[in-house]
């Protein structure tokens, strides 16, 4: 074949394949940016939510811009108005701690956009108790084993959904920090958040003591305080929020490959306001 024909044919096939390409606009609506407010409302701290906009996917992402800090942001209490929280830290801030079993909602007003809210009603609180045994036996070299003991006493009345961290103090470094949990128990299975804590739910312990039973190694037995216990009783709808948010953070997608819904529970806005009665324990 001389090179006359490999020219014609190379532009045979040129001509083919331009003539096959076709132009596709795609419409994209302008993303409407909206208000997002997360908090957690515990019974342990004043009442707070940060209060940002959301970002569209083909909108320029500039952090600096998400926070807002000039928002009107009233929490109530059973209906009733508390007052207007104050903006510190980043946060919007109310000096009041919540109180279990009451219904806490929270208003906020920015600018143009409409009212945004969320209502929660705060669980009953968590019957727990601890115990720590400073020694009970010795690992195959010799060192202390301790013991600690926990029991969550469960309402059998409802549903319940539970919240669980532990802390351990570095005594050289003088700094806490999480202490991750070896146990064969179910509710300690694929349930450990980012923040090192593990929620879990009561269906194999509904309406009965849970015991919990952990050895813990010499190097955390030494040091004073030992241990910082924080358990607290969790909502449903800030339960399967937290689930959700672990799938994400563990797949960066859903069962099956399907994308993760992310649950809202705020009106008019996006994001998520959790109640929590919560319990800190120190084992010196």
């Amino acid at each position: 074949m001389n090179m006359k024909k490999i020219i014609s044919i190379s532009l045979i096939i040129t001509l083919i394949f331009a003539s096959c390409q076709k132009n596709i606009d795609l419409n994209i609506p302008t993303n409407q940016s909206k208000i997002v407010v997360n908090g957690e409302f515990n019974t342990d701290q004043n009442l707070a939510v940060e209060v940002s906009k959301s970002v569209g996917l083909t909108q320029d992402f500039d952090t600096n811009g998400l926070v807002i800090d000039n928002a009107k942001v009233l929490f109530f209490e059973d209906n009733l108005l508390l007052g207007q929280a104050t903006f510190i830290g980043g946060q919007y801030v109310y000096n009041k701690k919540p109180i279990a079993n009451k219904i806490y909602s929270v208003q906020v007003d920015v600018n143009t956009y409409s009212t945004i809210g969320a209502k929660v009603q705060m669980p009953n609180p968590v019957g727990f108790t601890t115990q720590y045994i400073d020694s009970i036996g010795a690992d195959k070299d010799g060192y202390r084993i301790g013991g600690l003991k926990m029991s969550i006493v469960d309402d059998g009345s409802q549903k319940n959904f539970y919240q669980l961290l532990i802390k351990y103090y570095d005594q050289p470094i003088q700094q806490w920090f999480n202490y991750d949990i070896i146990s064969n128990d179910q509710i300690f299975i694929n349930t450990k958040q980012k923040d090192g804590s593990y929620i879990f739910n009561d269906l194999t312990f509904n309406g009965t003591t849970k015991n919990i039973s952990l050895n813990i190694e010499y190097q955390y037995t030494t040091s004073t305080p030992k241990f910082e216990i924080i358990i607290k009783s969790i909502d449903s709808e800030y339960y399967t929020y937290l689930q959700q948010i672990q799938e994400f953070n563990q797949t960066g997608r859903g069962l099956v490959d399907n994308p993760v819904i992310i649950k809202s529970n705020v009106t008019n806005g996006l994001g998520m306001v959790g109640a929590v009665s919560g319990k800190s324990v120190k084992i010196p």
